[in-house]
């Protein structure tokens, strides 16, 4: 069952089509996966009870740093 804040965004579609374009272009599987992810998150923002557009939008953030340094942004600072 979907639920109703990915209710006809065709999300999954639409992250499936980001991560095997980037593969195709050379993008490591994981770095794909993350940035197909950030899609997940920038297409829910605002829409999901209790997260805020700019959690969600951060969330986002955080998985295109890691699709870009292979790290979350938190174990940069370490």
């Amino acid at each position: 069952m979907t639920p109703d804040y990915y209710e006809g965004k065709e999300t999954i579609d639409k992250q499936e089509g980001v991560a095997e374009l980037l593969i195709a272009r050379g993008v490591s599987v994981a770095r794909a996966f993350d940035a197909a992810t950030a899609l997940k998150y920038v297409e829910r923002a605002g829409e999901k009870d209790g997260e805020s557009a700019e959690k969600d939008l951060g969330k986002a953030a955080d998985y295109l740093h890691r699709a870009i340094f292979g790290m979350w942004p938190w174990e940069a600072d370490r």
